[in-house]
């Protein structure tokens, strides 16, 4: 089995312990850094979940870390995104204040209708039969978050239901060589190592 090195984008907040330890389960080597040069020397790249939007696009304005990791998709570098992650990989946002993201998934962030917070153990449903999360439907993933990612039908992967009378919210995205989660594969125990490690797989060997 080929080892790869994932590099987690240190953005100033984030869980980066949980991510480096579940990256270290698939059996892959996990890298944290903020360093553009280090990044380079990584087979994916993976933006963590946990923090707030302008916080984490101001630190990666900053240290042009956002224009870095733009090239890199250009140049067909694979790119995870989870929760807060996935979301920055949009257009816009508006929490807190209205704040631009990376521009590489069309879509915005707006604040749960339904409920403030949506946080525990929920199943997700994928859209479609030929992505990698056909193999989950109905998997339990672990979810903690505000605010939800919109964006065009073609590029949902799965979707979850907040309660049995919410509307359907985005749990997965896919762009070309770009997957983002919602929910936290690296807290959702096997099954979600489980799909880290098919996604880092899959977008490797594409």
């Amino acid at each position: 089995m080929s080892r790869y090195k994932i590099g987690i984008v240190d953005y100033g907040t984030g869980n980066h312990t949980s991510i480096f330890s579940a990256v270290k389960k698939t059996e892959n080597l996990p890298c944290i850094s903020n360093n553009i040069d280090v990044l380079e020397k990584c087979d994916l790249l993976l933006l963590p979940g946990v923090g707030a939007f302008p916080h984490a696009m101001k630190y990666l304005n900053e240290l042009k870390i956002s224009e870095y990791i733009n090239r890199r998709y250009l140049n067909r570098t694979p790119i995870i995104g989870i929760c807060l992650g996935m979301q920055i990989l949009g257009d816009i946002s508006y929490e807190q204040t209205q704040t631009q993201g990376l521009s590489i998934i069309p879509g915005k962030t707006e604040k749960i209708v339904d409920d403030f917070l949506h946080t525990g153990w929920n199943d997700v449903h994928p859209i479609g039969k030929k992505n990698l999360m056909a193999d989950f439907c109905g998997a339990d993933m672990y979810f903690n978050h505000s605010f939800v990612f919109k964006t065009d039908p073609r590029y949902v992967i799965a979707t979850a239901k907040i309660n049995e009378s919410s509307t359907e919210i985005t749990a997965a995205v896919q762009k070309d060589n770009v997957i983002g989660f919602q929910f936290h594969p690296e807290k959702s125990q096997s099954i979600g190592i489980e799909l880290l490690s098919l996604t880092i797989k899959t977008l490797l060997n594409a």
